[in-house]
Formats: C-alpha cells, sequence, structure tokens
C-alpha cells in the first residue's frame, strides 16, 4: 500500500502540498473487531475497511521572517511606556510584566526608572510554568 511505503510527506518533497503544513504523517492502525464496528458504524458503512490510518498534521503558522519584526514593533510602546504591560500572574512576586502579541506572550521587567530587560517570548498555548523550572531561576 502506497501509505506504508510513503509515511511522511514535507511541502519540500510535495509541492502540492499547502506550504503552511510544515509535515504530514500517516500511520497504519491495527484496530480489533469491536474498534472497526465502531468505526463503521459511526460512519454508515456496511463492509469492513481493509485498512485505516491515522493522519497527523503539523501546521505552521508563522512566518518567521515576519514574526519577529512584528514581534519587535509590538514592545515599541515600552520605550516610552515601559510600565505600560500587565503583571505577570505567575511571576507577580518578580516584577515581570508582559504584553500580548497576538498569540505570544512578551515577558520582560523595567530595570531602574526606564529600561526594559525582555526575558521570554512565549507562544500563549505554552505551559508557561514548564517553560521556567526553577524560581532560582527567575531572580
Amino acid at each position: 500500500m502506497y501509505f506504508q511505503a510513503h509515511s511522511s510527506f514535507t511541502f519540500e518533497e510535495y509541492p502540492a502540498l499547502d506550504p503552511r503544513i510544515g509535515k504530514l504523517t500517516v500511520e497504519l492502525q491495527s484496530l480489533n473487531y469491536e474498534q472497526l464496528n465502531q468505526v463503521w458504524a459511526f460512519i454508515g458503512g456496511k463492509q469492513l475497511p481493509s485498512a485505516i490510518y491515522k493522519f497527523r498534521m503539523v501546521v505552521l503558522q508563522d512566518d518567521v521572517q515576519t514574526a519577529i519584526p512584528l514581534l519587535i514593533k509590538a514592545t515599541n510602546k515600552l520605550e516610552t511606556t515601559p510600565r505600560i504591560g500587565r503583571i505577570v500572574p505567575e511571576l507577580e512576586n518578580y516584577g515581570f510584566r508582559e504584553v500580548i502579541y497576538q498569540n505570544y506572550r512578551i515577558v520582560y521587567r523595567v530595570i531602574g526608572d526606564e529600561d526594559v530587560e525582555i526575558f521570554a517570548v512565549l507562544h500563549g498555548a505554552r505551559n508557561f510554568k514548564k517553560a521556567f523550572h526553577e524560581e532560582s531561576e527567575l531572580s
């Protein structure tokens, strides 16, 4: 079968694939009789399939070439109003603030009266606490 020999697809190898798709993988599934019945009952089929595949897709939503300049532009207001961002709830004892740009949290702290130190840029879906293993790293 074709997918057993070709289990991974990228835009570089298959130009017809949408370039936003970083990788498409195909995996043959081994289902028992009960699972096969559930699949066919769900789709309303009356015969058993010869093979069932699971497709997984990694979608690249942000183009690095454009994302970085936009993230930098999102911090421009910090030059004149460094305390504009909210205090980061997970780091409130350390004086960190953040500004949100699209799906990203730009974490920073104000040093002195007006200097700004960018601490991290994290995707909003990422577990913030796991990104920083120990509190000692924050001080």
